[in-house]
C-alpha cells in the first residue's frame, strides 16, 4: 500500500519551523498563513492589518516578514495596487506557499548562525550584569558590544 503524498501545507510548515534562517516572527508570520490556505497551499487573501491582529505584531514586523519569506523562497506574493484615485485600496495581497529549492518535507536549506567577526555569544542570563531584568541583553560595559555578545577579547566572558 503506497503512503499518500502528504499536503503541500504540511510539508511548508515542517519546513518553515527547521530553518534556522528564519526569525521566530517569520515563523509565526507563515503559520498564521497557513491557517488561511487550503491543504494544497492555494491562494490565500488576508491583509497586513488582519495578519498583524491575528499575530499580535505590528503591520510593519508582517510587511517584513513577508518580504523575508518572499526572498527565502517560502512564500510567492502578488502584490496588490495600493493606491487609487481615492486614496488606499480594498485590495490586498495574494499568497501562495512554495518549497525553496533544496527544501524537502522534513528538512529546509540550512544556514548557519552568523555573528560578527570577533565575537562570542553569551546567553542573556549570564551573571556578569550584561542582561536586563526583562531578559532582554543590554550592551556590554567593557566592550562596548549588545545583544547578547562579547568581544573574543572582553574580560567579562565567563
Amino acid at each position: 500500500m503506497a503512503r499518500e503524498r502528504t499536503a503541500l501545507v504540511v510539508d511548508w510548515k515542517r519546513a518553515i519551523v527547521s530553518d534556522a534562517r528564519l526569525t521566530a516572527a517569520d515563523r509565526h508570520v507563515a503559520l498564521t498563513l497557513a491557517v488561511h490556505m487550503d491543504r494544497d497551499g492555494g491562494s490565500c487573501f488576508p491583509s497586513i492589518r488582519r495578519l498583524a491582529a491575528e499575530c499580535k505584531r505590528k503591520p510593519h514586523t508582517i510587511s517584513a516578514s513577508v518580504e523575508h519569506l518572499e526572498l527565502t523562497g517560502y512564500l510567492q506574493v502578488d502584490r496588490a495596487a495600493k493606491r487609487n484615485t481615492h486614496g488606499w485600496s480594498n485590495d490586498v495581497n495574494q499568497y501562495r506557499a512554495q518549497l525553496p529549492l533544496g527544501a524537502t518535507a522534513a528538512v529546509a536549506p540550512t544556514a548557519e548562525k552568523q555573528l560578527p567577526l570577533g565575537t562570542t555569544e553569551v546567553h542573556k542570563t549570564s551573571t556578569n550584569g550584561a542582561a536586563r531584568p526583562n531578559g532582554r541583553a543590554a550592551v556590554c560595559q567593557t566592550c562596548g558590544t549588545g545583544g547578547g555578545q562579547h568581544a573574543a577579547d572582553c574580560e567579562t566572558l565567563p
